[in-house]
Formats: C-alpha cells, structure tokens, sequence
C-alpha cells in the first residue's frame, strides 16, 4: 500500500502543463517508494477518510485474501488530498467536472452515508453486482436507516454512531456536570473545556452537527450548537483531535464518533474515559463503501467490496488486536454490519450491540445528504470562522449572568437562516460560485456584527 498525491491523477488540457504534471507524477511515485513499500501486484486506488490504521489492516487483509482466494497480487493505494471527508467530496466533484467519465480512481471507502447519497444522487456510483452468499447475510436496516442503497450503489461497510467522550478524572477533579445529552455542553461551567474538531473539514463531526440539529430541529438545534461551539476551546482539524484531548485531560468533553470514543476507553480504561451516546438524541448510521463511476479496475474493486463485507473482513473492525482473525496491528473498534458477528463470544473492546440498541431520532439521511455542503459553509461563515467572536461574546453573557438574560442568549445564538430557507439557497443559489460567495459574506457580516452587540450588552449588564 502507499499514499499518493491526488495531482497525480488528474487529468489536465495543455502541452505545458501536462509536460509538468509527468514530472510530478515521477517525484511523486519516487517519493512514495522511498518512504513506504507499494505492495505488489494490481493496485486499486481509493479515496478514504479513514485513518492509517484501518487502511493498513484492509490493506494487509484485502492482500492476503486476493492471494489465498483467487492467487492474484493485489493491494491499495489512497489518495492524499490533505483533508478529511469534505474534502475529498470537493476532489471528486471537481474531478468530474473536468473529466465526466472517470477521475481514474476506482473506490470511496467511508465518510458516511451522507457523502455517498450525495455522489449517487449526481451519477457518480456505480451499482456493485456482489455475490448472493455476501449479500445474504447482510442486514437491510438499523433503527429504521438503510444500510445498503436499494439501487446496489452503496453499501454500508460498518456503522457508527456519534456521542460524548469524558475524562471522568477531570469533571471529579474540577468539579464539573456529567453529561447525558447534547444540551449538557451548553452548561457555562463547561466554558473552555470542550474539544470539538471542524465540522468543515471532518465528515464525523459534520454527523455530530447535522444530528444535533435534527435531534432538536434546526432553529433550536442550531442555538444548541451555538452555545455549545462557545464553550469550544479551539475547533481542530480531524475527528480524532477532541477524543485525543480529553484523554490527555486537556479537554473533559469531546464530541466525536464512537470509535474514536471508544479508542480512548479502550486505551485509559473505563475508570478515566466514558463515551455516552445521548439517548434518543443519536443515531446509528452505515459507513459506506462505493464504486466511483469510471473505475479503471472494477472487476477488482467489486471483489474488495466483497472482502470488506465478508466475515474475514467484517471481524478486522471488531476483534481485539492479535485475536484469530482480528487486526494485526492497530484496534479498529468499530462496528459491523453482520449481525452474526455480535454475541458470537469473540474477543472484542466493543460492547455495544447496535442492533439491541433502540432510539426514537428518526434521522433523515436524504435532508442530511442534501444540505451537506451549505451546512458546512454556514457552520463556517457563522461560527468556525469567527470563533473567537463568538467565544467573547458568550462569555460576556456568562459573566452577565445567563439565567438573567436569555434574551441575550436568543439574540447570539439566533440561525442566519431558517431551514427551509436553507434547503431553498442550496438548490438555488449554491450551483453559482459568486452567489454563494455573497451569502456566505453576508453571513459573516451578520454574525459577526451581532456577536459583537451582544457582548456590548452584556459587558454594560455586567457592569464592565
């Protein structure tokens, strides 16, 4: 396996910069063999957001099984395109709209159920024809959500759900609230103590964001959102920073995605970390696998979507390091989609049995999948970009007293836009670069602009 630069692959019109692109293509595959071994045989190239140990693993597994099961060398190589899930949502669109039959990459592998509706919605999957005996065994639903397209497009690889990871040291230590819901990070006294990565930049935390507010409904959903981003420390990149942060007790209360969550349990024990999923206010999604329209090798990416959905495949997410069958190397934690696999006895940090697991969110992936890209430019606009504006000014109605004043807290915490509103500028206004450019401006503008009347009332409240 090695990790490529998504230039690589791209393909460009004009003599002079395709003269350049071979040179890079040359400095880059050299580069790559002098840092890590390419594996041997056909490579399957994909696009992932999954961390290097779930790579790794597959990588390592999918190798074994081509050669044991069909005597073939085969392995995978991943893009780098510097970025988590939307990131590489950007890479892909923008591939296709400069070559519509195939950005020469055969695979997206994760990023959640959102990201791979919005490519099949636009034509850029292609149904996958699997054996009966693999697609037998596979479960339709979880808690009311598909967990393959009807259409063969997509299928769920494993599942995750979204939650709160805490160092249960640090709330004793600095007297701070147990948390059971989302509501719960809104508290003042957890001003500064919570670790959050970019929702812009992370398709994990971008479910955190996107099932709040449909946990809460939008309006209320973004408040809470607010209030809880101005609690924040610091929006880092990546999904694995929060959990990072408060198993290192430099944060008591991260939002992430559960294996991540359960990564730290799992390591610190369950003494120091916990990981809650909000009751009734969350969701079990699939974590899918796809074929990217055009792949150049599908015969192969067809068979590695056969051996992640089988058994062999299924347990390296589950299984505890160096178990028969499990990972070799790295704990993946997380969870399969065969039901078979659950109380089977085998040895595994994950004990959570999704499928005994109830919730009464019925969470809608097509209005997820739908607003995700204007999501991100609103959490941006509104919020990430001028963080620390709105750090100020929730601190300033703290310090006001916020019980006191909840019209100052409606005021700052008041959405930009309403969510109907929103479903209507992602259909009209965002396909035009120069009109979604504009709104997002004037977004920053208003918030930014109300941030600061809020602290200048609250400051002159609080008599400062």
């Amino acid at each position: 396996m090695r990790i490529i630069s998504d230039v690589t692959r791209r393909k460009v019109v004009g003599t002079g910069v395709v003269m350049l692109l071979i040179a890079l293509v040359v400095a880059s595959q050299l580069l790559s063999r002098g840092c890590e071994a390419t594996g041997s045989g056909t490579a399957l190239v994909i696009y992932s957001p999954h961390w290097e140990g779930i790579i790794k693993e597959f990588n390592w597994g999918f190798t074994r099984w081509m050669k044991e099961r069909h005597n073939r060398d085969a392995h995978i190589e991943v893009l780098d395109v510097g970025g988590g899930t939307s990131t590489i949502l950007r890479a892909i669109e923008s591939g296709y709209r400069a070559t519509p039959d195939s950005i020469e990459v055969d695979i997206l592998f994760g990023g959640g159920d959102s990201a791979h509706q919005a490519l099949a919605r636009k034509g850029y999957l292609e149904r996958i024809d699997l054996p009966r005996h693999v697609t037998a065994g596979l479960p339709r639903h979880i808690g009311g959500q598909p967990l393959h397209d009807p259409s063969g497009r997509w299928y769920g690889a494993a599942m995750s759900s979204f939650g709160i990871v805490v160092n249960k040291r640090i709330l004793k230590r600095a007297g701070l609230p147990e948390v059971s819901e989302w509501r719960d990070l809104t508290s003042p006294r957890a001003f500064g103590w919570i670790a959050m990565g970019d929702p812009t930049s992370s398709g994990s935390v971008h479910m955190v964001l996107e099932v709040i507010l449909q946990a809460h409904g939008f309006e209320e959903g973004y408040r809470c959102f607010a209030q809880i981003a101005g609690n924040v420390a610091a929006f880092d990149e990546g999904g694995n920073a929060a959990p990072r942060s408060v198993a290192l007790a430099q944060s008591a209360y991260g939002l992430c995605i559960d294996f991540y969550g359960w990564q730290q349990v799992a390591e610190y024990g369950e003494d120091d970390i916990a990981f809650v999923l909000p009751r009734d206010l969350t969701v079990i999604t699939p974590d899918p696998i796809s074929v990217l329209k055009g792949a150049p090798n599908p015969e192969l990416a067809a068979l590695f979507i056969e051996y992640v959905l089988s058994d062999e495949g299924q347990r390296l997410w589950y299984q505890e390091v160096g178990s028969p069958g499990g990972p070799r190397t790295y704990g993946l934690n997380r969870l399969p989609v065969r039901r078979s696999l659950y109380g089977a006895g085998l040895p595994t940090s994950v004990t959570m049995n999704p499928f005994s697991w109830s919730s009464t969110l019925q969470f809608d992936a097509d209005l997820a999948s739908s607003r995700w890209r204007i999501l991100e430019d609103l959490a941006r606009a509104a919020i990430i970009d001028i963080h620390a504006d709105l750090r100020d000014a929730w601190k300033a109605v703290i310090d006001a007293g916020e019980l006191d004043h909840p019209e100052l807290v409606e005021e700052l915490t008041r959405p930009p836009v309403t969510g109907e509103e929103l479903l209507r500028l992602a259909r009209e206004e965002w396909p035009d670069d120069a009109l979604r450019s504009a709104r997002k401006r004037k977004w920053t503008e208003t918030a930014r602009r109300r941030y600061a009347e809020v602290e200048c009332k609250a400051r002159a409240m609080d008599g400062h």
